[in-house]
This record gives structure tokens, sequence and C-alpha cells, in this order.
């Protein structure tokens, strides 16, 4: 990091800086964004926040630089390279080994002892941003942490997604994030994560504006009279930079200014504003040995090596330390304090260093630059930027560099890799009659944006991709299946399937892979289009021609597909729909067929294979989906799906927690909310985030879960289909376990397709029949709550699965509980047996809950508090804590409305106890404190305290300690 020293006062911001210094000391979590125009000041005052923040915290400085904006992640491998580099003692302490493997993607040469160097793969670069929030986080336990990033309006897309990540993740503790840019150029997506997050607290913005007259004539030189003062002024408009370059470059006091010459007031070079004239001159003015280290590290980079300079320039490292001594006396350059390393004075500088060497020239020292840095063997994404600005069409070695650095970003920052392989594209030659070399450029480019999240660009590639394909082939119809899913994505359900049908009529034989491959699609489609009545029966037809052809992971997927369509009700128009049973042995062979197959071979038919989880989700084969689901997320983010990768991990997250798994599955909803927000894709963002509230709302954090429900319905409303109704049935859960009843049959009624709920596929109808049943118990309305119980249990005997039959047996028993508490009683003990059986703890522990509650209504407080204490063990296990609160709340309410009648239990000395007097004086004994006793008899600690003290009257004593006796005396004569 550059230091403060040797700079001039910083004046004119002492109010920013006191801020900005106030929150280090005070040990807050901040994010901070200091915007303002060229010059204005920001990076001089993120200096001093870093001098004076040094002696109680340690400082990261890093930043962006104009021409390397495509590096990944720039702006923070500059800050976190040299330290972590050199802190190696400390990181084994800071970090776990995951977290170190994915940080290496900042820094190569961090040591991860006895473990290889494993990439990280693409649809987990939020986990390397979770290992920069981790690192910051830990770090901060010791001293706390400034982290400032420069110049972020020049930063990769990399490096604004890490941002918006730490923005909405903020590492806990003494952190604190400073940013600064320019408002007209910083990206459009970090300004409207910070607008919007800083009424919520946490985030600064401070606006720079001019200097005062005042404060600006501290910085001209007292050589002038005032009036020549106020002009220079008046042309900088206060700005500080144009100030000072402005003084430097005036002659003299004599020398005036033209009168209507206005100062630049964006980043780019003009040349008839007067501080790039006065910059400009500070470069020509250099002699040629200066000007030609100068103009050379232009080119190498804002912060270079002298001996890397000096192999680009051809002249002896002497002559660059020589050159160097008078940049720094003329202060163009500055000593960053790290190494030999050298910054420019600030970007105008490097920028008019640039702009003054000959275009031919400069293309000769990136081309120079990239053979210095290829013999230090500088990897593949460091040498793009300088290749892009040197290559000619047909420069086959160009173009293999770029295709390199393109795939060895695609890891973790696919936007960098897109523009590289847009620059490789346009290297390639014309070559119509071979086109593979495009064809393979093409894959990748669309590959990259749509992991960016550009989808529509990337559908776009891929129909260039489907243009130069000849049909038939299994390639093409590859390409056809990706560029529906796109559509999808998008929300064009009909678009997708218009297509599809188009590529499927162009095959010529209707039995080959491509066209298996395209009516398994078509079936995908119109399930997820929210179809259940379909035309044709694809699955079938893609399953007798998947068996005709032999293709073991072919056949795997058309038997997924064909299952997953019969669990969710598809059926051809006019015809009964197939029977559940045949499910049940389709998934059978797939699922033996996919054990039996390595990863590789899965990989052409993912879309369709990942499917076979989903369908023993809800036949309840739970070992047999995590499984699956486990493999097909690991092959998923092999091959970069990330946009499949979201719907497995909610499925995924939907296995844990009907098996009582929460955190688990809240960690899996958590990275499918994550992945939707890299694709952009709003159907999965709200799929997500509904499943994510039920989580949350299971754990009790009741906010959490309303904010994510409301995102949730938002995002519905936005895209058609199945998973659009799914999204409403998990909100409409949620809010009703919120305590909003009418808020939970608006959103299943309209929402999910009237009262027959048409939108969702018969297992989440019935969990929708009994969510509806459960609201009006809770309106108090016990008729319409009897109906839809009925109706959950006709469709129960239908699916005839056990989980179901005990949704439907929960949904009865609570319908049935205020009037006839005893047949309510039946239901709920059946629904323990099915939740049970299968499995499901949290649906066991409310099914037990269930229980309680009707032998409560039926006055048997005994064997209800048995049944509140069972309800209470599984939710305490598995984490219900809300489902827990509940039942020590109903328990609670019971004990109070139980008759007070005085039984006589013991007597000693004429004093009469009742049983629970007894009980409390036992616990007395025990040692226990009244605050002890109401937790283990879930009671209020004031009825304890009342029942203390009709017991001291009773027994006739008046200390704690009198009671041990006194009951030693009872027990004696019960025994005598």
């Amino acid at each position: 990091m550059a230091a403060a020293t040797g700079q001039r006062p910083l004046v004119g911001r002492a109010h920013e800086l006191d801020q900005l210094v106030g929150l280090v000391r005070h040990g807050r979590g901040q994010l901070v964004c200091v915007s303002g125009e060229p010059g204005i000041g920001k990076t001089r005052l993120l200096r001093e926040l870093a001098a004076q923040a040094a002696a109680g915290a340690d400082v990261l400085w890093g930043g962006a630089t104009e021409f390397e904006s495509e590096l990944p992640f720039a702006a923070f491998r500059a800050a976190l390279e040299d330290t972590l580099s050199t802190i190696d003692e400390r990181i084994p302490h800071l970090i776990d080994a995951e977290h170190r493997t994915h940080l290496r993607v900042l820094c190569p040469e961090l040591p991860v002892a006895n473990e290889p160097a494993a990439p990280v793969v693409v649809a987990e670069r939020f986990r390397l941003y979770d290992a920069v929030r981790v690192l910051l986080e830990r770090w901060a336990t010791a001293r706390p942490v400034v982290l400032v990033l420069d110049d972020m309006h020049w930063a990769d897309e990399g490096s604004v997604e890490l941002c918006l990540y730490l923005l909405h993740h903020p590492p806990r503790g003494p952190v604190v994030l400073a940013l600064a840019y320019r408002p007209r150029q910083v990206s459009a997506l970090l300004v409207a994560a910070v607008t919007q997050a800083a009424p919520r607290g946490g985030v600064t913005v401070l606006e720079l504006g001019p200097l005062r007259f005042e404060d600006a004539d501290v910085l001209l030189p007292s050589g002038y009279d005032r009036s020549a003062r106020e002009r220079i002024y008046r042309l900088s408009e206060g700005n500080p930079l144009y100030l000072e370059s402005l003084a430097r470059s005036q002659p003299g006091p004599a020398t005036g200014w033209p009168a209507d010459t206005a100062v630049a007031a964006v980043g780019v070079v003009d040349t008839d504003a007067p501080v790039q004239h006065a910059v400009r001159r500070e470069v020509a003015a250099l002699d040629p040995t200066s000007l030609l280290v100068l103009r050379t590290a232009a080119i190498v980079g804002d912060v270079f090596e002298p001996t890397i300079v000096a192999e680009v320039a051809l002249v002896p490292d002497a002559t660059v330390l020589s050159a160097l001594d008078d940049l720094v006396a003329r202060d163009l350059v500055r000593a960053t304090g790290v190494g030999s390393r050298h910054q420019f004075r600030h970007p105008l500088v490097r920028n008019a260093a640039y702009q003054s060497a000959p275009a031919g020239w400069r293309t000769a020292g990136h081309a120079l630059a990239v053979a210095a840095l290829r013999r230090r063997g500088a990897p593949a994404t460091n040498l793009a930027h300088h290749i892009e600005r040197t290559a000619q069409v047909g420069d086959q070695q160009a173009i293999a560099a770029l295709t390199k650095a393109a795939d060895a970003a695609l890891h973790t920052a696919p936007a960098a890799a897109a523009q590289w392989l847009r620059a490789a594209l346009r290297l390639l030659p014309e070559q119509r009659a071979d086109p593979s070399a495009r064809l393979s450029l093409l894959l990748r480019l669309a590959r990259a944006l749509g992991i960016t999240g550009r989808l529509v660009e990337s559908r776009e590639v891929l129909r260039e991709v489907l243009s130069l394909l000849p049909p038939p082939s299994g390639r093409r119809a590859q390409a056809a299946v990706l560029c529906a899913s796109l559509e999808r994505l998008l929300g064009r359900y009909a678009e997708a399937n218009a297509m599809l049908r188009a590529e499927l009529d162009s095959v010529a034989d209707g039995t080959d892979i491509a066209a298996v491959l395209l009516r398994i699609d078509l079936a995908v489609g119109s399930m997820y289009g929210g179809q259940f009545v379909a035309e044709r029966d694809w699955t079938a037809e893609a399953l007798a021609a998947a068996r005709r052809l032999g293709d073991q992971p072919l056949l795997a997927a058309a038997l997924a597909v064909r299952a997953l369509g019969i669990l969710l009700g598809v059926r051809v128009a006019g015809m009964p729909p197939a029977p559940r049973e045949s499910a049940l042995d389709l998934l059978t062979e797939a699922g033996t067929i996919v054990d039996c197959q390595p990863d590789r071979r899965l990989v052409d038919y993912i879309d369709a294979v990942a499917r076979l989880g989903f369908g023993e989700l809800i036949v309840e084969r739970f070992d047999d989906a995590e499984r699956h689901m486990t493999r097909m997320l690991r092959a998923a983010r092999v091959a970069g799906r990330i946009d499949l990768q979201t719907y497995v991990s909610v499925a995924l997250g939907m296995t844990f927690g009907r098996t009582g798994r929460l955190r688990q599955a809240l960690a899996c909803f958590d990275d499918a909310v994550h992945q939707a927000l890299l694709t952009g894709s709003r159907e999965q963002r709200g799929l997500g985030q509904a499943s994510r509230a039920w989580i949350l709302a299971w754990t009790d954090d009741l906010s959490g879960a309303a904010a994510a429900a409301d995102e949730a319905v938002e995002l519905a409303d936005k895209f058609p289909g199945y998973f659009a109704a799914v999204t409403r049935y998990r909100a409409a859960e949620v809010r009703n376990w919120l305590g909003d009843p009418d808020g939970c049959a608006h959103l299943l009624l309209d929402g999910c397709g009237g009262p027959d709920l048409t939108g969702l596929d018969p297992v989440t109808r019935l969990r929708g029949y009994a969510a509806l049943a459960s609201a009006e118990v809770t309106r108090g309305r016990g008729e319409e709550a009897l109906h839809w119980a009925q109706r959950a249990r006709a469709l129960a005997d239908e699916l005839s699965t056990v989980s179901n039959d005990g949704f439907a047996d929960l949904a009865m028993a609570g319908a049935l509980t205020a009037r006839y508490p005893i047949r309510a009683l039946g239901h709920a003990d059946a629904a323990v047996e099915a939740f049970g059986r299968v499995g499901d703890q949290t649906l066991l522990g409310c099914a037990h809950l269930a229980a309680a509650r009707a032998l409560a209504g039926h006055h048997d407080p005994v064997t209800a508090r048995v049944r509140f204490g069972a309800a209470r063990t599984v939710f305490a296990a598995v984490g219900a804590d809300h489902f827990l609160r509940l039942a020590e709340r109903e328990q609670r309410r019971m004990n109070a409305h139980q008759p007070r009648r005085r039984r006589q239990a013991a007597a000693l000395d004429g004093a009469a106890l009742t049983p629970r007097e007894l009980e409390i004086a036992e616990l007395v004994a025990a040692g226990l404190t009244n605050r002890q006793i109401a937790e283990q008899l879930l009671l209020s600690t004031r009825t304890v305290e009342s029942h203390v003290a009709r017991l001291f009257t009773g027994l006739d004593v008046s200390t704690r300690a009198a009671v041990v006796h006194a009951l030693r005396r009872i027990r004696g004569g019960a025994g005598g």
C-alpha cells in the first residue's frame, strides 16, 4: 500500500475523514462508498484513512486499473495476494483447508498442505466469495481489518460480484470495506445494491464535491497573487487534482489561461481540458530515457516491477532504475512500499503516458510484455489482455492462448472468459469449409455467457451454433436442449417448445439419439411449464426409442423422466394417467443403470438424468434420492451447468429437510439462491427463497422467513409455469406458520389454479389441501377445515404412499380436534406411524403435537403431557425451534386451564398437598430454582412461585431447606 506520507496535507475533507476513522475506531463492520468525479480526492481521502487506521488495524489496499479492467478479481488480488502469501503461519488458524483451496484463485502461491491445488469449479464461484468473507471475518477477531478497493469504476465483473456478495453477507466483526468509484462509470448493479442497502444501515455513502476556495487555496503556490489563484480555482472547478495539475504546470503569474476553457469532469482523455494539457506537459518534459521507461510502465500495469519494465523496454535494469529516480523526483510515479514495485501517481498520468506513445510502438510493447510474462511463467489470464491488443487475424498461437485463459477464468470469472472468447473468435480466419474451431469457441462462449447470467446473449450464441451444425446429430440436439433450457429460464416456455418441435421435425429418423433427447426435453418443458395434460406422450415415445438404441445412460435419462411424468400426474388428453406403481419400477431400473455408469458417461444427458433424484424424493426413497442428487450436483458442477445445479440443490435440500437435517437443508437452499443470483433467473431465485423461508420458519427465524417468502411471492408473479405455483405453495405454508391464514389461503387459491389447485402436481396439491385445512383451523372455521382435510384424504387414497397418508391424517386430526378429539387422536396416531416409517422427523413431531392437542381437548392432561414431551423431543433433536416453542406454549396453556382440585396426597401436622404441589416440593428439595422448575414443568415462573408459596403454608415452613426435612418426614410416615 502506498503510504500517505510525502503528499500535501489533506484539506477540505475533515468531516468525511472523521466519519471514516470513527467507523474503524469503534469496531463497526461497515461498507463505505466514496463517490465522486475524477480527481475530486477519493483516493487521497482513503490514503489518509489508511494512514490513520494503520496504528490499530490491518489495512489492505487494492483497486482496479483502466487498462486491465477484464483481469479476474484484479481489485481483490491487489489487496490480498501479497498479504496471503506472507502470512503462511496465520492462515491455518484463520481458515480451513477447503477455504484455502478456494482462495488460491486470488493467490496461487497460497500453501495448502498435503492437498492438490484443486480448481474452483464455475458453479461454485460464490464459494470463493464466501471464503473471502470468512477470511476477513476471522482475521478481524484479532485486529480490525480495513480493506480499501480504489477505482472500482474500472473493476471486472468478478470483483463487482464479490463486492455484492460481501454487501449481502457482510463479515461479522470490525471489518470495514471501503470502495471508491466514479458514479457515472461504476457498475449499475453495485450502485443499485448500495442504494437499496443504505437505509437499512451498515452502509455509509460519501459523495465528495468540489473544495471551497478557502480550502483549495492551501494547495496553490504562494507566489501567485489572489487574482491568479482565483483564476486557477475557477478553471479547476474546485477539483483538487485539476487544481494541483494546473498549478504544477503554470509557468508563472504572468502567463494567463484561456478564459473559456472548461475542465473535463469525466475520466476520458480530453486534450482541450487544462488538466489533461498539464499532465501531458509533465510527460512531454521528460528526457527520452525517462519517457521510454514511463511509456513502457504504462503498458506493463498501474503497479509494475522495474525488471519487467526493463525486459519490455529492451534496456538494462540499471537504465530503468536511474529513470525511476527521475520519475519519482518529478512525482509521476511513487514507490508502493512493497518490494521494488512502483505505481503511477494517478491513473491520468498513466493514461497520458500510454496515449503519448505511437500506436505501432504500443502494439510492439504489448507483444514484448507477453514474451516477458511467458518467460516468468505467468498464467494465461495475465497474458490475455496484452494478447488482445497485439494479435492479428489468423494468429493460432494467440487464439490458443486466449482460449486457455478463458478456460482458466471460466471457473471463477466467466465474464472475463466471455470477453477473451469473443477476442479469439475475431482472430479466426474464414473457415467456412471447416467450422469446427468456430463451433468449439462458440460453445465455450455460450457456456460462459450463461454462467454469467447473460442468458439472452448465451441463447443467441447457441442459435448461431445451431445454424452451423447440420441435422440430425446428437451434438445438435444437445445444443438445442441447452438453448431450450435458457428459453425456459427466461420464462419463454412456448418459444422453447416451438424450437424443440421444429428440431424434432427436422430429424429424419425418429428413433435416433437426437430424437430421444428432443422428446425428453419436450416432456420436461411441458411439465415445468405446468402442462400436465399433453398432446402426445413424449416420455413413452422417448423411452421406447431409448430401449431400442441400447445406450444405457440415455435409457436411464428416458426412464427417469418417464417416471417423473407419471408421478407429477402428466397424461395425454382424453386418456387416464399411467398407474403410479409403474413409476417405482422405472425409478429402480434408472437408478441401477446410473449406479453402474461413470460420471463422464452421464454428462451428455445430465439434464434428464438429474430428474432421477426428483422422482425418488417424491416416492420417499430418501437415501436413493440423496445419493443420486449428490452425484448429479457434482456432475453439474464439473459440466458448469449452474442452471441445473440450482434445481438439484433445491431438491437435495428438500431431502435433508424431510429427514430432519435442517442445517444441511438451509445450506442447500442458500446455495440455490446464490446460484440463481449468478444466472439471473427469477424462477430459480423465487424457488430457492421459498424453500429458504420454509426452513427459516421451522428454525424460528420468523423475520428471515417472512422476508424470503415475500421476495419469493414477488418473483413468482413475474414468471409462469409449474415452479411459480410451487413457489406460491411454499410461501403459503410459511404464511400460515407466521400466523397469516388469510395470506396462506389467498396464495393457494389465487396463485395455484383455484380451489382444485390445478397448477400443482398431485403430491404438492395434497399438501396444499392440508395447508388450507390448517389455515381454516386457525381462522376458527371448522367446517371449511374439514372440507379441505377430506379433499386431502381422498387424494391420498389415490396416491397411496406412506407420507401422503400421513399428510392427510395430519390434516384430518387438525380439522377434528375441536369437536371430535377422539377421532382426531386416531388420525394423529396414524400420522405418527406414517412419518415414523419414512423417517420424516419434523412431521413426526407435528403428528405427536396433533395427538397432544387431541388429548388435551379430551381433558386427558396426563397422557397429553407424554405426547407433548414426545413432540418436544423430536423438535429439539432436529432444531425445529418454531414448533418446539409452539409445543411448549400449548402445554403451558393446557396446564393453566386444568381444574385446581386439592386432593389429599400426603399429610403432615394437618398439611395437605395436591399432586402438583408434591411434584414441585420434590423439585425444590432437589435444589432447582423456581425458573428451572418452570422450565421443566412447562409452567410460567409466576405459577411456580404461587405453588411454592402455598407449599410453604401447607408444610408450615419458611425456607427451601426446611422443605427437604418435611419431605423426609412425609416419606417416613408413608413408609410406616
